[in-house]
């Protein structure tokens, strides 16, 4: 359980290569899906969204849950939550960032990956998964324990995208 929300247990994935040997398949089935819905978790007593939460995307063949955590880990599930409102907090629809989005087709996919060098590290960590769709390109992508909408793909040199579909 995750942020309270009974029977959803992600899988972190802290590489793109875990992530799609774990979820390629489940990625892949995104493509020329259509985006009925974005769901995000609505904290009534504090009354904002909770970024830390999952965003369920509703598609036209199942929903799809991303979620980030620490640094650069990355849950994706399929059908994981049950979107009955959790106690203090209710599933909304209705973020103005992904409101023209709705209604759009996939047509393709990427993850996105930051460049640790840029920031002391090593390596390129995984930092989000972006969406190409028909009424443009965002992203949902790691903003330090929470996840963190990101409209157009004009990312500097310390991020790249690997091309799923």
């Amino acid at each position: 359980m995750r942020n309270g929300i009974h029977g959803y247990h992600p899988v972190w994935h802290e590489t793109s290569e875990a992530l799609m040997a774990a979820e390629g398949l489940q990625l892949e089935r995104l493509q020329g899906c259509r985006l009925l819905n974005v769901y995000s978790l609505w904290d009534v007593g504090q009354e904002r969204w909770n970024d830390a939460a999952p965003f369920v995307f509703e598609l036209d063949a199942f929903n799809l849950e991303v979620c980030h955590a620490c640094l650069h880990a990355l849950s994706v599930t399929v059908n994981a939550i049950d979107l009955a409102s959790e106690p203090a907090c209710e599933w909304r629809t209705g973020r103005p960032e992904l409101s023209d989005f709705i209604g759009a087709f996939i047509a393709g996919l990427d993850l996105v990956e930051f460049g640790a060098g840029h920031a002391g590290g090593a390596g390129w960590m995984l930092h989000g998964i972006g969406f190409d769709t028909t009424k443009g390109y965002f992203a949902v992508n790691n903003g330090l324990d929470r996840n963190l909408i990101r409209i157009g793909k004009d990312y500097g040199d310390d991020i790249r995208t690997r091309i799923v579909f």
